[in-house]
């Protein structure tokens, strides 16, 4: 139900456990406290990543509310809101991943199987993953795709199931990544991207922004994207901030990888 993961959501978030396949992860683990908040049902990442897509507004108003209650318990002060970005690895390999080009031909080819005509495509794939007997239209599919992409396409070729799951798992990544981006997509975690982090160090990250309170240090907005550094990001930071304290703050304070001409045009 809404309720229940709802508050799968919300525990695993104050855990720092945000991506949908950590979550899985999460419950998986036969943790007891979010055994109780879900009745041991287990839901799997798509049915996570289902709720959380279908009712952003639903998770919002419940941070919202938090952020009311802070201000009704004068945990806030309203005076000065810090802004602060971080990385945060993804639990995403850095060899699991497909080009755009690649995800398009595995879902074009997925969509086509056909499971009951003997002589498919289906069939002559499965038949090479199982004895490794390869026709001209297999090697021309297969010359194309690297090693992660030809395992999720033989997991589609088993059974209708198979099918429908890898549909359903390749369609969710459009949900995560714009079809103009260039950038290899982890097949383990799409949500992230690969991008250097403040050390310089290149891997699978999210930017993690984080709007804080001076008095207590708690926390009125927040939101993760996968840009890889805080330039642009002020703007939206310092509104929706405002909109979460339905108040203007006296100051704000961010460091100086946020300026842009356009941010400070606005603050003036």
């Amino acid at each position: 139900s809404k309720k229940e993961l709802l508050g799968l959501t919300i525990a695993c978030h104050e855990r720092e456990i945000r991506t949908c396949r950590k979550i899985e992860k999460a419950v998986k683990n036969n943790d007891e406290s979010l055994n109780y908040i879900l009745n041991n049902k287990k839901p799997s990442k798509s049915t996570i990543s289902k709720f959380k897509n279908e009712n952003e507004l639903l998770i919002s108003e419940f941070f919202y509310f938090t952020v009311k209650k802070g201000q009704e318990l004068n945990l806030i002060s309203n005076e000065v809101i810090g802004i602060d970005g971080t990385f945060l690895k993804a639990n995403a390999g850095i060899n699991n991943r497909a080009s755009r080009k690649e995800i398009k031909l595995l879902e074009k080819t997925i969509q086509t199987l056909d499971f009951k005509n003997q002589k498919s495509l289906q069939k002559d794939l499965k038949n090479y993953f199982e004895n490794k007997i390869k026709t001209s239209e297999i090697s021309k599919i297969l010359k194309k795709l690297n090693n992660p992409a030809k395992k999720l396409l033989e997991q589609g070729t088993i059974s209708k199931k198979n099918k429908r799951h890898i549909l359903d798992f390749l369609k969710e990544i459009h949900t995560y990544n714009s079809s103009k981006t260039n950038y290899d997509i982890n097949l383990r975690d799409p949500e992230c991207r690969f991008m250097n982090d403040k050390k310089g160090v290149y891997g699978y990250n999210y930017n993690y922004q984080v709007a804080t309170d001076s008095k207590n240090q708690m926390i009125i907005y927040n939101t993760e994207n996968i840009q890889n550094n805080d330039y642009g990001q002020l703007i939206n930071m310092i509104e929706s901030s405002i909109m979460s304290l339905e108040t203007k703050p006296e100051f704000f304070t961010a460091d100086n990888g946020y300026y842009t001409d356009k941010a400070l045009e606005i603050l003036l």
